[in-house]
């Protein structure tokens, strides 16, 4: 398994993120997300199929990184 790949996140809430994936990721191994305007965000792979992972942060995000994250795609 590589020590960092790229992905992309699908959908986002306080508590957790939806990846689009380009390699295998087991479920429960411990990644670390770098989210824009959050920064690192440790987090448990709870599963895995095809190209897609969900997963849980290991504390939730602020109320206000979270809100930066999604202000970035609102028009």
């Amino acid at each position: 398994m590589p020590t960092r790949a790229l992905c992309r996140v699908t959908d986002i809430t306080r508590r957790g993120a939806r990846l689009a994936i380009y390699c295998d990721l087991a479920p429960d191994t411990i990644i670390t997300l770098s989210l824009p305007l959050a920064g690192d965000i440790r987090a448990r792979v709870m599963w895995s199929k095809e190209f897609e992972a969900g997963c849980a942060f290991e504390t939730p995000l602020s109320m206000a990184a979270f809100g930066s994250i999604v202000e970035q795609f609102i028009d």
